[in-house]
């Protein structure tokens, strides 16, 4: 892990050369991602991954303008997008990626399908940091960690077409198997991350509302 100085703070910091895209497709090559929720970061998130050659799965309501819109972006029914409980049951990392009101709304469904050895992904803290509201507690034999990508969904889409990534912050709040750090770093760079920082879940909250690191990244 490298070591970088921003004004004046040392921070440890993953990069491509440390961590390139074919050790991230070697981690990942047994799993199944099933991204729920194809809204603000969904397609970004879950396109670059496919197209960086990642088992990525959809997981969305019937007849919506979201399983339209995956539909339109190249998801099949039956193939790579399913109805919620069904990527639920198939995914081995559980991209949790709805909104926090939705999160809320849909965790008892999602954590009976926590069973061992599984992941949570979060792109955002909040409902880890404030589980004492949201009820959001995973189990405690599955990952939990995130990665934040420093901009929207469609930055970050934009700017892996172009060949750059988009800053991350990445974050370890549970480790069950003792491969959370390799599935964690392996997910930022599949879906498309320039640098990942090293953070913990209550920072990530707090460093989002100031949009710290949103900076451009050019990718190797």
């Amino acid at each position: 892990m490298a070591k970088l100085n921003f004004g004046g703070t040392e921070e440890n910091v993953v990069t491509r050369d440390e961590f390139p895209l074919a050790k991230a497709q070697e981690v990942l090559k047994n799993e199944t991602i099933a991204v729920i929720g194809y809204g603000v970061q969904g397609p970004g998130q879950a396109l670059n991954q496919k197209e960086n050659g990642v088992n990525v799965i959809i997981g969305q309501r019937k007849n919506s303008k979201s399983w339209d819109k995956a539909v339109a972006d190249g998801f099949v029914p039956g193939t790579t997008l399913f109805e919620i409980e069904e990527a639920l049951e198939k995914g081995t990392i559980i991209c949790y990626l709805l909104s926090d009101a939705a999160q809320i709304a849909m965790w008892p469904t999602v954590k009976k399908h926590l069973t061992p050895g599984k992941a949570l992904y979060f792109s955002h803290g909040f409902g880890i940091t404030f589980n004492e509201q949201t009820g959001i507690v995973p189990p405690a034999d599955v990952d939990v960690f995130l990665v934040a990508p420093k901009g929207s969904g469609t930055s970050l889409r934009r700017m892996f077409l172009q060949g750059r990534g988009l800053n991350s912050s990445y974050a370890i709040f549970q480790d069950a198997t003792g491969k959370a750090w390799d599935r964690v770093i392996a997910l930022g760079i599949a879906i498309g991350s320039g640098y990942l920082f090293e953070t913990d879940f209550k920072k990530e909250v707090f460093s989002d509302l100031t949009g710290e690191r949103g900076t451009l990244m050019g990718r190797n």
